[in-house]
């Protein structure tokens, strides 16, 4: 008799633990959020005496091509160039391409800036030759983008210091698109949806040089070539 009720005990033991709580199946871990995969940027709301990045028809839903425009009032310059702050956890900027898809620079010149060779002919006449600007300078490090595009001679200093007559590049009407730069979506980093901010650090030009007086045939009086801050507006960029 006392065997059969120590054979009992461990049984009923054994259902009462089968009852408690551990039969009760464990809560699945959440689902990891879903990165984005596209992106959506809004032109910025802009004056005609604003700079500003819009968007290029070129841009796709990854990669966002954003042309620099000056202002559409009139005004001439001679370069500009500008910082712009992103964050590399969410985007990343990419590099133009040649025709065999080597990189480029970080920039590509619109093609609104075009200094002037001087060369003469067998006649001893002279020619005047448009080629590339060559001022030109990009690069991406720590979350910043930086570009600057400038004429390398121009015109009124040529005429002040050298006597000639429009040897150098004139100032150039900026209100097409001067530079681009390319922002991609890049899938590695797994950013996910929401805002990705855009700020312009800093933005600056040179603007167009005056001749203000004549002195003699050879020496103008010239205003100082300058850099201006510009107000260069930039639209919102957000991650879907």
């Amino acid at each position: 008799m006392k065997r059969t009720l120590s054979l009992i005990a461990p049984m009923a033991l054994v259902a009462l633990v089968g009852c408690g709580g551990s039969s009760t199946a464990p809560t699945p871990a959440a689902p990891a959020p879903t990165p984005a995969s596209s992106f959506a940027y809004t032109d910025p709301t802009t004056t005609a005496s604003d700079w500003k990045l819009v968007k290029d028809a070129t841009s796709t839903d990854t990669k966002l091509v954003l042309n620099l425009v000056g202002p559409s009032d009139g005004t001439k310059y001679r370069g500009a160039g500008f910082t712009l702050k992103y964050d590399p956890t969410q985007i990343k900027v990419a590099r133009f391409k040649d025709a065999d898809d080597k990189p480029l620079a970080y920039h590509k010149d619109g093609g609104v800036f075009k200094d002037i060779e001087v060369t003469f002919d067998a006649d001893w006449n002279k020619v005047f030759t448009p080629v590339p600007t060559l001022l030109q300078i990009s690069g991406a490090r720590d979350g910043k983008l930086m570009v600057g595009i400038f004429q390398n001679k121009d015109d009124c200093l040529f005429e002040a210091f050298t006597g000639g007559e429009g040897m150098g590049s004139p100032a150039r009407d900026c209100s097409t698109t001067l530079v681009q730069v390319t922002l991609e979506l890049d899938p590695a980093l797994k950013a996910l949806p929401g805002a990705a901010p855009l700020t312009v650090i800093k933005a600056r030009s040179i603007p167009e040089i005056v001749l203000t007086a004549v002195k003699d045939s050879y020496n103008y009086n010239v205003n100082t070539r300058h850099v201006i801050d510009i107000p260069l507006k930039v639209g919102s960029l957000t991650l879907k």
